[in-house]
């Protein structure tokens, strides 16, 4: 006695370990039937393509119309009679761009204001500080910036300071959309990432920004921990949602602000441009570079503090700064420490503490 075939729709149903799942899928499929006016295993024995994409899309202005169904609750039956043929007949082709797209209730987001960037990279250490001035500067999509191989910008760095550039740029192609973007390092971008670089020498991942082990990239939902993490120290009060995707609305803003036009900002941040117009594109950069350094230091730049040509980025750095130039110039001049502090009207303890902070041992 040969053994009975299980009924499509249990068999399919089966694939499914939640029994809640089940029975929502269940009466999803119910519906189709019901349109169609077929049993599960007819649907299976006179399987054909393109009679079941049509079967598809009729069933679906179906709901919508005669049924009144929210695109939403359409959407979801369509999945559940997709993930049907695809377990018991095959996936269904053709239906890209014809099926009802159910959008997401609207969710308020922060907007960031340059003040709020530039207060949360003044608090941030040197890996955050970097990856802020990428993420601010390139307008990339998190996927992107994680994806960023050291031994190009350790170059691109290189490059830079060799050159004595201020700014430097290149071109980066997003390989999934074939379209290609301006990507800029300004001096804040530079000098943030030229610490990074400098402070993780001896790292042997290929990547830029790792976890734990050294090995992987941060995943996604590092990078917007991060985001949070800075936004809370900084004090910022926020109206909505902070996510990754922020930093690149503000480069947006703030470039149509300093005058950037749609195709200028566009081609910066890598949106809708295609890499096969090269020779248009390569003469929207001339315009763009200078333009974009006129308007680094007044719309761009991440550094609150400036002083003429030098900027101080925080407290610590400043005082970093004058305990060098303080040192260099005592060991030139052959200043002593004591005759240091007398100059200085300073006390012993506070000479003691100049000597430990310049890392001078006591004379003899």
């Amino acid at each position: 006695m040969s053994e009975e075939m299980p009924d499509p729709m249990e068999a399919w149903l089966s694939e499914y370990s939640n029994e809640g799942s089940r029975r929502i899928s269940r009466g999803r499929f119910e519906r189709f039937l019901e349109f169609t006016g077929k049993s599960p295993q007819q649907l299976v024995d006179e399987f054909d393509q393109k009679i079941a994409r049509h079967l598809i899309l009729t069933f679906q202005s179906w709901l919508l119309n005669k049924k009144s169904y929210s695109k939403h609750t359409v959407k979801s039956a369509i999945g559940s009679v997709r993930g049907f043929y695809a377990s018991q007949c095959a996936p269904i082709h053709g239906l890209r761009g014809k099926l009802v797209q159910a959008k997401r209730p609207a969710q308020r987001e922060h907007q960031f204001s340059t003040s709020d960037l530039q207060r949360m990279y003044h608090i941030a250490n040197t890996r955050d500080k970097a990856i802020l001035a990428v993420g601010c500067y390139f307008g990339w999509k998190v996927s992107a910036i994680r994806g960023m191989k050291r031994k190009f910008y350790e170059d691109v760095v290189k490059r830079a300071r060799s050159e004595e550039k201020e700014f430097i740029s290149f071109w980066a192609e997003r390989k999934k959309e074939d379209e290609i973007r301006l990507a800029i390092l300004n001096p804040c971008a530079l000098d943030a990432l030229e610490r990074w670089l400098e402070k993780t020498k001896d790292s042997e991942s290929n990547w830029l920004w790792t976890n734990g082990d050294k090995k992987k990239p941060l995943t996604p939902d590092t990078f917007n921990d991060i985001l949070r993490s800075l936004v809370k120290e900084a004090g910022i009060v926020t109206i909505g949602k902070i996510r990754w995707h922020l930093l690149r609305k503000w480069l947006m803003v703030t470039l149509s602000n300093a005058g950037f036009g749609e195709w200028e900002t566009k081609l910066i941040v890598g949106k809708a441009i295609p890499s096969s117009d090269m020779t248009y594109l390569e003469g929207l950069r001339t315009i763009i570079i200078p333009k974009y350094q006129q308007a680094y230091s007044r719309f761009l730049s991440l550094v609150a503090y400036s002083n003429g040509k030098t900027k101080i980025e925080s407290v610590d750095q400043a005082l970093d700064t004058a305990f060098k130039v303080m040192k260099e110039l005592a060991k030139k001049q052959g200043i002593t420490m004591d005759s240091l502090g007398q100059s200085l009207q300073l006390t012993v303890d506070e000479l003691n503490l100049l000597r430990m902070r310049l890392g001078i041992k006591k004379e003899e």
